[in-house]
Parts: structure tokens; C-alpha cells; sequence
């Protein structure tokens, strides 16, 4: 009775805590870090999970249902009240259950179960910050009768379940009511991570958002609590634990990963050239090549390749560099090739590259033939910086700007891998017809953007679990390359048939590359318990976690998620634009501090004002810089 009394006291801070802590703006910043980092793990470490394992597929389409709905109601919503009193209500009837499942919890222990406890001390130590969201995010937009209610139904269903624990728990754990978890699961994580508590406008720009970084590792935190009391459910009794299977991939991809930001630093200090004069070579093929050396040495998310490829479009580059530079930056990026070294091994990444590179170069020659060079402008002259401020400069680049849109998804990567080792049954992809696993990956990675480095540790599981290497690389092929940012931006310069020309040879060429793979290298596994982290491991690890906290510090918990998955107003662009003056006047440097909200996938189709040429750079996120040379 006591476990039940405790777990209903959070809920009732909500009002107490929510009034002190509106009244300090950094109080507000945590809160929105504390809910977004605590809920969102919740959902996807513990809930998701566990319907998934009741459920099946029906848990994950439930899932992705109750992430889009609210997107796609509130049209609805403004037009016709009833349907926002309908999703009101299925809202609350989703609370009870997931309360009534915590009820059956707490009663574990006070039944004498040995695992009640720590399972208990969960459910309270998660009420927390559900209690915070339904006096910060429901009162205010939905009213005080409403957040009453999700309270009341709240307390009512611990009771329910607490006192019918056993005569309720195997109809709580059927497929319709956990595809309904599952649903409501998604919801919670589409309010969590679109409705910011915070200001709209900060006072002043902030150089460390100290306040969101606490939050976010508060709640952090707290989801590694409950995790460790409740891991995730096992497919088969050989698979590894989620935190056994976190710690080896990021343990072993630690030492690379510190390299790659070494090797970024060390690019930029030694090839000054930005402008893309190195890329007009003598023949197509030169070009073509060294369009996929630049674009191999470059470290770039998507909205940092499409206004580099646009300015190198614009100044006359070669069609045949600029599109070669454009598939390979993503797909042979040096971090997720280091990293594949120690997880897929030397051989499969030896594959990796080789068909990267084949890739670009097949885009590039046969697209560069039917493009056009542009009239292009003379890229201004102007001297390179003395050795000191470009050490400095390459210091910061390998060691804040690349972290800064690097390490979020690799964070991504290696939780989407940690959570699909124990629940992925290798049985059930045995069960595919051979090579059908191909066109699935190839289509998967479209028309969505993710990262290479990120994609690297999911493929190590796929590969673990019997996927086959040809489909892997499919997916190494299509899913960095082919999103619909790139194809607004080809459409926008070239026209639609480029557009799509260059996704169906991307794709296409994708899967024939899977199949050629498939033939040459059957039966290719990688075995994730010959993962063994060495003391060396663990000291990369350690500062790779440092540089992780750092960035962390720098940008907020909102804005490192929002490298990842696009988050309500938190991409705030500040543009520096230098270069020389027009009509003739001597070179000059003037800052202009533009503060505007910006899409991260930057639109294709704008130009800068004015005829002279400058170096245009601009912040991504929260301090990671831009570069294109743009007209």
C-alpha cells in the first residue's frame, strides 16, 4: 500500500513544482530537456518494447499511427471539436491502461516477487516526469478539467491494477491493448518532442545551454534506471542484453570515431579550398573522381551538403564532380568508414567503399553527360589565413563543429541496434525468401535521411541476425543519398527528369549492387560476442562521452535531438557572410546577424542577393558551421 501511495504523490507535485519553476526561464529550459529526454526514452526503452513483444508488427504500425495522427489532426481539429473530444478521450483511456499496468507492477512486490522492487521504484521514479507533463503540456493547452482528469484516471487505474493484479494481467497483456500501448506510445512521443514548454524567442543568445543539458541527462538518468530494473524482453535466450550490446558497439567504435574527428580537424587546416576550384579536372572521369575524394574527405550532414552542391552548381563546376560530390559525401563519409573497420570487419568494409565508390562514379558519369556546366563566377581570391588562426579553426571543426552533427547520430545508431539485438528474432528473417531482403533495405532507406554513421551499428546487428551483406549495402547506398531534400534540390536546379532519373539509377543501381554482392559473398556474418572492449576501448569511450557532454552543453538537449529528428523551432540558422565587395572594391569582412527560423533541409531553390561572390557560412542546429560558396 505503501509502493501504491508513492506512486500517486508525483503526479500531485505537478501543480506545486510547475508554478516555482515558470518563474526562471532556465527552470523552463530543464523541464523541456527533463521531458523530452525521460519520456522519450521511456516510450522507446520500455513501453515500445514490451507491446512489441505482445503485439508484434501490429505494435510498431500502431506505433507510427500514433506519432503522425497528431500531425495530420490538427486540420481536423479546427474543423470539426468532436474529433479532438475523440482523440481526448482515447487519450485518457490510453493513460488508464498504461496505469493499470503499473498498479499489476507495484503489487509484484508487495506480493514478495524478487523483482518487484526495483520494477516499483520505476514505475514511481517514471511517474515524475508524467506528472510534470500533464500540469506543463496538457493544463495549458488543454485545460484544467482535462488535466484533472488524466490525473484522477491515473490514480484510479493504479488502484485498479494494484488490488486485480492477477485476475487482470494476462488480459492486459493481449495483442489488441498492447497494439493500443503501442499507439498511445507513439502520441507521447510526438508531444514530447513537438511542444517545447520553453520561451519561443530567447533574451540573448547563450553561449552553453547549461540548463537543457542538465535536464536532458537528468532525465537520461532516470531512463537508465528504469531500464536496468525492466530490460528489454529477449526474442531468444541467445540474443545479448540491450546494455551488454550498448556498451560493446560503442566501446569498440569509440577509438575510430576519435580518429575520424583527428582527421577532420587535419583536412581542414590542410586542403584550404573551398570554393571547388580543385574539382575541374581535365575529363569526365577526373572529374568524377575527384568530386568523390572531396566529397569523401567532407563531414557534412544533409543540410550542409545540398547548399554546398547548389554553390558548386551556381560557380560552373564540373556536373560530373558536382553530382559525384553529392552521393559520395554521405555514403563514404570517413567516421562510418572508420567505424565499420572494428564493427564489420576489414573485408566488409573493403566491400563497402568499393561500392560506394562505384556508385558515384556510375551517378556522376552518366548524369554529368546530360547536365550542363553552368556559366559559373570567378570564386574570389583571397589569402589564406597564417598557420595559427588555421589551427585553430581545424580544432574547432574536427573537435566541436563535426560532434556537434555527428555524435547524435551515432547515439541514434547504436540505441536503434542495443534495442533490435534482444527483440529481433532470427528465425523470423530466416523465414524471407533469399534476396527479397535486398529491395526491402534499398526501398527502406528512402525517402527519409539518416545518417551513414548511424546506419553502421544497426547494419552490425542486421548482419548478426542473418540479414544478408547485399542488403546492407543496399541500404548503405540508398539510405544516405537518396532523400527528398536531395530530390527538391535537383528538381529545383535541374529540373524533375533529373530528379528522378537520378533516383531511379541511384536506387536501381543500389539494388543490382546488393544482388552482385549477395552472389560474391554469401552467408557473410558478423558475430557481435566477439565484441570484446579493451581498457583502451573504454578510455576512448570516456573521452568520446566527455566530447558527447561538451556538445551537449552547447547545443541542449533539443537541439542534439534535433540533428537527428526535426524538432519544433529549434533550428535557428546565424549567418556570417565575407567576401569582397562589389564593383571593384578592395575585399572586406562584414558580419551580418541574421536570427531566423530555418528548415534544416535548406530550401533548393534560394539565392542570395546581390552580385558579388561570398563565402557563405551559417550555423546548423546549435553551432556547427555551414560552408558554400554561393553567387
Amino acid at each position: 500500500m505503501q509502493l501504491l501511495a508513492a506512486s500517486i504523490v508525483p503526479l500531485l507535485l505537478g501543480p506545486p513544482l510547475v508554478w516555482v519553476l515558470q518563474r526562471a526561464r532556465w527552470a523552463a529550459q530543464a523541464i523541456d530537456a527533463f521531458v523530452l529526454t525521460s519520456v522519450a526514452g521511456l516510450v522507446l526503452l520500455s513501453i515500445l518494447p514490451g507491446a512489441i513483444a505482445h503485439a508484434g508488427l501490429i505494435a510498431v504500425v500502431a506505433a507510427v499511427l500514433g506519432a503522425i495522427l497528431p500531425l495530420l489532426g490538427g486540420s481536423v481539429f479546427a474543423a470539426n471539436p468532436a474529433a479532438r473530444t475523440i482523440t481526448l478521450a482515447v487519450g485518457l483511456v490510453g493513460l488508464f491502461v498504461h496505469a493499470s499496468l503499473d498498479g499489476v507492477a507495484l503489487a509484484a512486490h508487495d506480493h514478495g516477487q524478487e523483482e518487484g522492487m526495483p520494477l516499483a521504484f520505476a514505475v514511481i521514479l517514471h511517474r515524475l516526469p508524467v506528472g510534470l507533463a500533464i500540469w506543463w503540456l496538457v493544463r495549458p493547452k488543454l485545460g484544467l478539467h482535462i488535466a484533472l482528469a488524466a490525473v484522477a484516471s491515473i490514480a484510479i487505474a493504479s488502484v485498479v491494477g494494484f488490488f486485480w493484479a492477477h485476475e487482470a494481467h494476462d488480459w492486459m497483456h493481449g495483442t489488441s491493448l498492447s497494439a493500443f500501448q503501442a499507439l498511445v506510445a507513439g502520441s507521447l512521443l510526438h508531444v514530447a518532442a513537438g511542444h517545447s514548454v520553453a520561451p519561443e524567442k530567447p533574451a540573448r543568445k547563450e553561449a552553453w545551454q547549461l540548463a537543457s543539458a542538465v535536464g536532458g541527462l537528468i532525465g537520461i538518468g532516470i531512463v537508465i534506471v528504469i531500464t536496468t530494473a525492466h530490460p528489454l524482453p529477449h526474442a531468444v535466450d541467445t540474443c545479448m542484453s540491450f546494455q551488454r550490446t550498448l556498451l560493446s558497439l560503442a566501446s569498440v567504435s569509440a577509438p575510430p570515431l576519435l580518429v575520424a574527428y583527428c582527421l577532420s580537424a587535419v583536412f581542414r587546416v590542410c586542403l584550404p579550398d573551398r570554393h571547388g576550384a580543385w574539382l575541374r579536372g581535365n575529363s569526365a572521369l577526373s572529374q568524377t573522381f575527384r568530386g568523390i575524394s572531396a566529397g569523401a574527405s567532407a563531414n557534412t550532414c544533409a543540410c550542409t551538403l545540398n547548399p554546398r552542391y547548389e554553390s558548386l552548381v551556381r560557380r560552373g563546376i564540373p556536373p560530373s564532380a558536382a553530382i559525384a560530390f553529392l552521393v559520395a559525401t554521405p555514403v563514404l563519409g570517413v567516421a562510418s568508414l572508420l567505424v565499420s573497420f572494428p564493427l564489420l570487419g576489414m573485408e566488409l568494409t573493403v566491400v563497402r567503399i568499393s561500392t560506394g565508390v562505384f556508385l558515384a562514379a556510375v551517378i556522376g558519369l552518366i548524369l554529368g553527360k546530360a547536365l550542363s556546366r553552368g556559366p559559373g563566377l570567378a570564386a574570389s581570391v583571397q589569402p589564406l589565413p597564417t598557420w595559427k588562426p588555421r589551427l585553430q579553426e581545424g580544432f574547432h571543426y574536427g573537435f566541436v563543429d563535426v560532434p556537434d552533427r555527428t555524435l547524435p547520430w551515432f547515439v541514434a545508431g547504436i540505441v536503434a541496434a542495443a534495442m533490435m539485438e534482444p527483440m529481433l528474432d532470427p528465425a523470423v528473417l530466416a523465414r524471407l525468401p533469399s534476396g527479397l531482403d535486398i529491395p526491402l533495405l534499398a526501398l527502406f532507406g528512402t525517402p527519409f535521411f539518416f545518417s551513414a554513421l548511424g546506419a553502421t551499428p544497426v547494419a552490425a546487428v542486421l548482419l548478426h541476425k542473418g540479414v544478408s551483406l547485399g542488403a546492407v549495402i543496399a541500404l548503405f547506398l540508398t539510405g544516405p543519398a537518396a532523400n527528398i531534400s536531395t530530390f527538391a534540390l535537383l528538381r529545383a536546379l535541374h529540373g524533375r527528369r533529373v530528379a528522378i532519373a537520378f533516383f531511379f539509377i541511384l536506387v536501381s543501381a543500389a539494388m543490382a549492387i546488393g544482388y552482385v554482392v549477395h552472389i560474391a559473398f554469401p552467408g557473410k556474418t558478423v558475430s557481435l560476442h566477439a565484441l570484446t572492449p579493451s581498457p583502451v576501448h573504454n578510455a576512448a569511450l570516456a573521452l568520446l562521452a566527455l566530447i558527447a557532454v561538451f556538445s551537449l552543453l552547447r547545443q541542449g538537449a533539443h537541439g542534439f535531438v534535433s540533428q537527428v529528428v526535426e524538432l519544433r523551432d529549434h533550428h535557428h540558422h546565424d549567418h556570417e557572410h565575407r567576401g569582397p565587395a562589389p564593383h571593384g572594391h578592395e575585399p572586406q569582412h562584414h558580419d551580418h546577424a541574421h536570427d531566423h527560423e530555418h528548415s534544416c533541409a535548406h530550401h533548393p531553390g534560394h539565392e542570395h542577393p546581390g552580385a558579388h561572390d561570398h563565402d557563405h557560412q551559417h550555423s546548423c542546429g546549435h553551432g556547427h558551421e555551414h560552408e558554400h560558396a554561393g553567387p
